[in-house]
């Protein structure tokens, strides 16, 4: 009877896993009301007083004053005594800088290109040299040649002869003024390369090695003459003056004053460096 009494309570107990189940569900829960109790009192707790450090003196509790929650009408009219402070406007003033020229830099830049070649004509001509004196010793001794002459000439001003006294700025550096030398021919002379013979007439016994030199020089003279009758003298002082007038600019004047006149269409003096080599 005991026994089996016995077997029914073991029957009717929850198996071990169920029972520690139950217990970890429990501690779980238990855990959980206490979190959240403690939250509860974090919550609830008075905040410390705050306090003002000033002086080293010690803390002292920062006064508080008792609002005013219905203002009356004489406060609600009163005006603030003080303006609130407005943005003043920034002015920025500029400052002149005094302009200085070098007379003597500007001098320097314009002479630095030691000339200044501003046209050139390149032209042909037909050049007749002979020895004949028309008589039956021309069959013998005399001697005829056509050349075309092919050259070019070149006009312009030597920025070399400019003076001192040539240039003149205003005191400002605003404004110059430029007296330039007249225009002159810098360069007349033969291409040896395109110059040729276009014809030869000798006779027999024809011995004149200086004919074709002769005809070169005649030709030196009928380029330039040519390139005179188109003014090449006035097309370069109008040249010459437009592109200083534009280097000076540059140079920031802002008046500018270039005076040049066109000089005599005369050949330049010979170079001893420049020798004419006739063709074979």
């Amino acid at each position: 009877m005991a026994q089996r009494q016995q077997i029914a309570r073991q029957a009717a107990r929850p198996p071990r896993a169920v029972r520690r189940r139950r217990l970890v569900a429990l501690m779980i829960f238990l855990v959980v009301v206490a979190i959240v109790a403690i939250a509860l009192l974090l919550a609830l707790r008075t905040p410390p007083q705050r306090t003002v450090v000033g002086g080293g003196f010690g803390p002292s509790p920062i006064p508080t004053a008792a609002p005013l929650l219905t203002p009356s009408p004489a406060q609600s009219a009163v005006t603030p005594t003080t303006e609130p402070p407005t943005q003043t406007p920034i002015i920025l003033v500029a400052t002149p800088t005094a302009v200085v020229i070098d007379r003597g830099g500007v001098i320097a830049d314009i002479k630095s290109t030691l000339r200044q070649e501003t046209e050139i004509f390149v032209g042909e001509r037909i050049i007749e040299a002979s020895r004949l004196d028309g008589t039956w010793k021309d069959s013998l001794y005399g001697e005829r040649i056509l050349l075309i002459a092919s050259g070019k000439t070149i006009a312009g001003v030597d920025l070399q002869k400019i003076r001192d006294e040539d240039i003149i700025i205003s005191t400002d550096g605003l404004s110059i003024t430029l007296n330039l030398p007249a225009t002159e021919i810098l360069v007349n002379t033969l291409d040896n390369q395109r110059t040729h013979r276009y014809s030869t007439q000798r006779g027999w016994l024809a011995d004149n090695p200086d004919l074709e030199t002769e005809a070169r020089q005649k030709g030196e003279v009928e380029i330039l003459k040519a390139a005179c009758e188109v003014g090449i003298m006035e097309k370069s002082a109008n040249s010459i003056k437009t592109g200083m007038t534009g280097f000076l600019r540059m140079l920031k004047f802002e008046h500018v004053s270039v005076n040049v006149a066109a000089g005599p269409c005369v050949a330049p003096p010979a170079n001893p460096d420049t020798t004419i080599t006739p063709t074979s």
